[in-house]
């Protein structure tokens, strides 16, 4: 009897086991729910991955047959006060009682900008619980809501479009968007109109001039908007410096930009006049 030929393919480890398995909850999750895995995925260790995929197969199977349920019903309908019932402190205690049990159940209130106590109070009680959401509850799922999408504010939103508009600008890798910051008509420095594309090209242009831009913030915003809040006029400071072979040009000074509510009720660059660029 000749001798026993050893196992070329030894008992698979539990880390290889574990990787095997997580495969084959993708390759589910791909053909049931059309999930998509990036690469990235497969460097997180088995056991941390194994934990993620059932979290996501959790979600996928509440999301497919989740019902709408308004957020007071997610709190089990507490009953708050009326704040004209209130004096301020009672306002501030039940402001914290409400946020404390939304917590408790997975729901936070983002505020961006400084507001009283007693609207963000009435806010909640009045128009978020009534607001619906999907009736899923995981362990360690948040859902986070924010006050300025419920009630946009126009100063904020006119602050973050003209400085999205001058970091993508000034940037390599968002440049394509540029467009979408710009009203369809811009008034160029000599009062005639042009289309924003070509705007856009002229921001191109000088962008292409310089290798890379260091920038210092904040600008200092002073804003101004008309009775009709369609327009605004807005004054802010600029500082930074365009950098090229040839050495660094430093720009800083006062700039200025006129903003037009498009449409949809976004706000949009129709003029911009600062140091060193203008549209």
């Amino acid at each position: 009897m000749g001798e026993k030929k050893q196992d070329d393919n030894p008992e698979m480890g539990d880390e290889e086991k574990l990787r095997m398995e997580n495969e084959i909850e993708k390759l589910k999750l791909s053909a049931q729910y059309g999930a998509k895995f990036s690469e990235g995925e497969d460097k997180l260790p088995p056991e941390v991955e194994s934990e993620w995929l059932k979290y996501i197969i959790k979600f996928e199977d509440q999301f497919e047959n989740a019902e709408q349920i308004t957020v007071a019903e997610r709190l089990g309908k507490p009953v708050f006060p009326s704040p004209d019932d209130l004096n301020g402190k009672q306002i501030e205690q039940k402001l914290d009682e409400v946020l404390k049990l939304m917590a408790e159940n997975g729901l936070f209130l983002d505020v961006i900008c400084e507001e009283p106590p007693e609207k963000i109070y009435r806010f909640i009680i009045e128009e978020l619980f009534e607001h619906e959401i999907d009736d899923i509850q995981i362990e360690g799922m948040a859902t986070n809501f924010i006050y300025e999408e419920f009630h946009p504010n126009d100063k904020l939103d006119i602050e973050e479009t003209i400085t999205h508009f001058f970091i993508e600008m000034l940037s390599d890798d968002f440049r394509d968007h540029l467009d979408l910051h710009l009203a369809e008509k811009c008034k160029s420095t000599d009062n005639t109109f042009i289309p924003k594309e070509k705007a856009v090209e002229k921001a191109l242009k000088f962008c292409d001039l310089y290798d890379y831009f260091e920038t210092e913030y904040p600008w200092n915003f002073q804003i101004e908007i008309n009775e009709e809040a369609v327009f605004a006029t807005v004054r802010f400071k600029v500082d930074y410096q365009a950098v090229s072979e040839s050495g660094k040009v430093h720009h800083i000074g006062p700039a200025t930009a006129s903003m037009r509510r498009g449409e949809l009720g976004y706000w949009n660059i129709e003029a911009l006049s600062m140091p060193g660029f203008s549209i």
